[in-house]
Formats: structure tokens, sequence, C-alpha cells
């Protein structure tokens, strides 16, 4: 399981726009101006989503404090986030939107107001600005919680959940005579994310259960009223698909994680057979999956788009170009045809085996300044972790010392590069878990170094040969490289 701080893709349909000045009118864009009284900071940024990823803004501040800019967006409304150094601010927005932002970065606690000239866009967003301030602080309390006490029983991990959302969605609800132009939209982020956490915390057999606030018990009954609009957990809706990266997020995890469990239940079966083996990938069974339940071609062909691009890059390469191959021709919306074949060919100019790995130079604990090339001559195996990546921890808690044992005293540098948390709390968390091996920082995925390699989610590992160059840009993980037997490592090592 990988966690998935920011998606990153590499495809010139998906690549990053940042436009200095005043912008021009785009139809296709969304334009983000504003004011940052007292600015400490030379530029802001943003992230915005799309159907499989998010870009990245960069506009400049003036000397006055504004600043004016323009991002290319899907179409369809998607989740965006201001980032700033004290976390990221979410908020959403659609082709056309006009964003005004202003904040004071020297005020202590001074949150931003976020808003737009149009009087339904600002009371979108006005609405979910107020829920995910008062909520965020409780879905981080109880996703820890949820991972704390992952041994109780599964009725008590359901009771939390369907708790918090019914708090949440009776909060959206509370005012129905106030309700936002986008309410069907709210509605569907906040059921979709809970359903998100019950898949999550293997809890797939339980449906939400929504306790309707008394006070609307009318506009929620009536036939053409909200109540009609509620979402069901196994619903394929196109509206939705269009208007919630949550939804889509949800339907993507539901396909290729409880869709694949059933098939997983004959995969030994097939497997005993090493002829059928050779022919098969992980990449092939979720999208022959994907093919086989959606019904609907824009929500098939996205899915089997992102389905493939997640391949690219978590998987085998080559599998995942194998599968590519065999969709294109089947693929009926042209622009994500065209993602996938611009996003492959951006990668086979970067990180397919034979290519030179990206160079970075980066600071270890002792401030030190290390770089890739420093370890020429050696094989290096990469770890992309973070201080907060549940995955990552145990990862290394539990197999990375056997996988040291393993190759100790051998021309192998485990090289790990934390791209999630402070300076301060990777020191403690280095301290804390005693690693070893060559540890250095990098300000998040999406800095130079996790673009450079690609990085979607963490924990993420690439393996690089003596000549620094790549050999796989996504190796297998620790507990495998571990186990007995002949690994990629050992053939690395036998190479001159």
């Amino acid at each position: 399981m990988k966690i998935i701080p920011f998606l990153f893709a590499l495809s010139a349909s998906l690549s990053q726009f940042s436009i200095y000045g005043q912008p021009k009118p785009c139809s296709a864009c969304v334009t983000f101006r504003g004011q940052v009284p007292h600015h400490l900071y030379d530029k802001i940024q943003l992230a915005c989503g799309g159907y499989f990823g998010q870009q990245d803004l960069t506009i400049p501040v003036k000397p006055d404090g504004s600043f004016s800019g323009q991002i290319r967006q899907d179409e369809g409304m998607h989740d965006c986030y201001l980032v700033l150094p004290q976390g990221n601010i979410g908020f959403f927005a659609q082709s056309g939107d006009t964003i005004d932002i202003t904040w004071d970065s020297t005020a202590t606690g001074y949150l931003p107001t976020i808003s737009s000239p149009d009087p339904g866009r600002a009371a979108d967003l006005q609405c979910w600005l107020r829920l995910n301030g008062k909520y965020n602080p409780l879905y981080n309390q109880l996703i820890l919680g949820l991972y704390r006490d992952r041994a109780v029983p599964d009725s008590v991990k359901f009771k939390r959940i369907n708790d918090l959302y019914n708090r949440e969605m009776n909060d959206l609800l509370a005012d129905t005579m106030a309700l936002p132009p986008s309410i069907h939209k709210l509605i569907n982020d906040v059921y979709y994310f809970y359903a998100g956490l019950l898949l999550d915390n293997g809890l797939s057999g339980y449906d939400l259960t929504t306790d309707y606030p008394v006070k609307s018990v009318w506009q929620l009954t009536h036939p053409h009223s909200l109540k009609a609009h509620f979402p069901g957990q196994k619903v394929l809706n196109k509206e939705i698909f269009l208007v919630s990266d949550t939804y889509r997020e949800y339907i993507y995890h539901y396909i290729i994680g409880i869709r694949m469990t059933l098939y997983n239940s004959f995969q030994t079966i097939l497997y005993k057979d090493p002829i059928d083996k050779v022919h098969w990938n992980s990449v092939r069974k979720r999208y022959y999956i994907c093919m086989a339940e959606m019904e609907s071609y824009p929500m098939r062909d996205w899915l089997a788009t992102k389905i493939i691009m997640d391949g690219f890059r978590n998987n085998n390469l080559i599998d995942a170009e194998e599968v590519m191959n065999d969709f294109l021709p089947k693929c009926t919306i042209p622009t994500y045809r065209d993602s996938l074949t611009n996003y492959c060919k951006a990668l086979k100019k970067t990180l397919w085996r034979g290519r030179e790995a990206p160079a970075f130079t980066l600071q270890d604990a002792n401030g030190r300044e290390v770089s890739l090339s420093d370890f020429k001559g050696k094989v290096v195996y990469i770890d992309f972790w973070g201080v907060h990546c549940g995955p990552c921890i145990y990862d290394i808690r539990t197999d990375v010392p056997s996988l040291h044992k393993k190759y100790a005293g051998k021309d192998v540098v485990f090289l790990n590069v934390c791209v999630e948390g402070s300076i301060a709390q990777w020191k403690a968390t280095l301290e804390n878990l005693g690693m070893d091996g060559v540890n250095l920082l990098t300000p998040g995925v999406e800095s130079p170094a996790g673009k450079a390699y690609n990085i979607s989610g963490i924990p993420h590992y690439v393996l690089i040969d003596r000549q620094g160059k790549i050999f796989n840009s996504n190796a297998l993980p620790p507990h495998i490289m571990a186990m007995d037997g002949f690994t990629e490592l050992d053939q690395l090592l036998l190479s001159n």
C-alpha cells in the first residue's frame, strides 16, 4: 500500500502551466489572483487536480504583493490546494473560474480568504472551506486512531467512521435554506471520503448509514430534493464522476481493490502453470477487471487509462506498455489516448531501463551535500519514504534490517530519501528508527528529485546499476529483496 501525498504526471497534457503577469482569457482555464500583504515569499504555489493526477502552478508575487496566474483545467470540477508552510488549504474549481485569494503571511494563525466574484461559486467555496477547517483535524484523529487501534472489532471501526460521517453530513445540511449551488457535489465528496475510509480499513462489507437532520426532513424527503441524490457506495454515476475527484478515487480503489481480491482467490491455481504466469502481470489483471466491470465507456476509458498510468508509476514498465498497446485501439476518448502515449514517450526518455539516472544533490542530517553521482561504481537501492507514511515505517522497521544484513559488505548503497516531513521531524524519525544507510531529505514529491523520479506515492523504490543508469524505476520492496534466492540486486552485483 502506498501513501499518495501528491500525484504527478509526465505527459504533455498534464504538465505544469505557469503564466506570469495578467492572464489572458481562457475558457478552459482557472484564474488565480489576489493579494498577499506583508508577503514573505516571492511566489505562491498551488496544486490542481485532474483526471489523472495533479498539476503544479507557481505564480510570482509582485513587489506590491499582488499575483495572478492561470492553469488549464480538465472538464468538470477538481480539487485544488494552496500550498503553505503551515499546511495545505483545500478547495475546488472548474474551468472558467476566477479564484480570489488573500492572506497575510506574517500573521500567526491567519487563514487565507478564498472566494470568487461569482456569488454561487463564492458560496460553494465558503461552505467547503468551513467544513475543511472544522473537520480536517477530526479526519486526522480518526485515521490515526484507526491505524493505532487496528486490532479492535470491525463493528467498532465502522461506528467511528459512520459517526464522524454523520456529524459532517448533518453539519453540511444544517441550514437547508442556504445550501450552496454545488451541494450535490459536496454531499458526494463527503460520502465517498468516508466510504473510501471503509475500503482502506477492510470494511467493504459495511455501508454508510445516514441520519438525516431533523430540521431538513421535508427537503430531504421531497421527491425532487436532496435525498433522491444521496449516493450509494456501489453506484456508477457519470454526473458525479465529472465533478468529484473523491468519487473517482473511490471507484478506482474499489475496482482494483475489492474486485482484485475476488479474482486473487483463483490466482494460485493459475500460477501453478508457469507458462501462464510468464504471460500475466498485475497491470493486466487490473485492466481486464476494469474492462469487464465498467459499462460506461467514458468511465471505463478513464479507469483503464489511470490503471495503466499507475502501472507505469509502480510496476514493470514493459508490462505496463504491453497493456497500453492492447488498450489504445479500444479507447474511445482521444484525450485519454493522447495522455497515455505522451506519458509513455516521456518515461522512455527518462526512467526506462538503461537511461542515465536523474542526478540530484541533497543534504544529509549533518547538512553535508550528497550527490547521486558520489556512488557511481556501486549498486544503489533508493527508498523514497516519509515520516508520516505508515507503510514506509513498517518496511523500515520490519524488512529493511534483514535486507541490509543480507547485503552487508557488498557493493550496495542503501539511499533513503525522505520526501515528506519537516527537517526536525525527519531527524527525530531517523534517530527513533536508527536508520542505516545514507539518509537525505528533499522537500516533497513535487521537488525536483521527486518529479525526476516520477514519485506519485510512497514508499517507492528505485534500483540503479554501477554505471549510474536506471535498472528498475519501480523496484521490488525490501521484504522481497531480502528473501532467499536470486534478486535484481544479486543480478546487478554480478554485472561489471
